[in-house]
């Protein structure tokens, strides 16, 4: 595929992220509105390079075809959350949501990776343009403040 494919490729990922953090920041809106805490404090989004993508499927033999189907982390949502406790408050608002499904969790803040690595993993499809039959991976990641001006803590949720 060329460059310009390859771009055209990334759009419908591009999209979910903007999408997804639209609907994480109006949660947030609305707890405040309401005058309650919200366990989401801010979100942020990307969609990797494309020179990270294929760095990525040649290290775990990912054939360039099958990248949307056996690459999790293509786009990512990051949602900051003030305290660990509110990482199962937003891990239950995606429960309830029925716009995206989750696939499975990973939850390295009970297991943590022997790098010391501590995060929640969330995979969810979440469809583009309201089609499930090409749902799309997003990354949505939780950290926890307190620990992360600290930098020895990190609580993620991939959507």
């Amino acid at each position: 595929m060329a460059i310009r494919e390859w771009k055209t490729f990334l759009i419908p990922y591009e999209q979910a992220v903007e999408e997804l953090k639209v609907k994480f920041r109006s949660i947030r809106t609305e707890y405040r509105r309401k005058n309650e805490y919200s366990p989401i404090e801010f979100v942020t989004g990307r969609v990797k390079e494309l020179s990270s993508i294929f760095e990525k499927a040649n290290k775990f033999d990912i054939p360039l075809d099958k990248i949307e189907y056996e690459m999790e982390d293509i786009s990512g949502i990051r949602v900051m959350c003030q305290f660990v406790d509110d990482i199962e408050k937003v891990v239950g608002l995606i429960r309830q949501r029925s716009d995206m499904r989750i696939m499975y969790e990973k939850d390295y803040v009970t297991n943590v990776k022997g790098s010391g690595y501590r995060s929640y993993h969330v995979i969810v499809k979440y469809p583009v343009n309201g089609r499930w039959d090409k749902g799309y991976f997003s990354r949505v990641s939780n950290k926890d403040l307190s620990h992360e001006l600290l930098g020895n803590y990190r609580a993620f949720i991939k959507l």
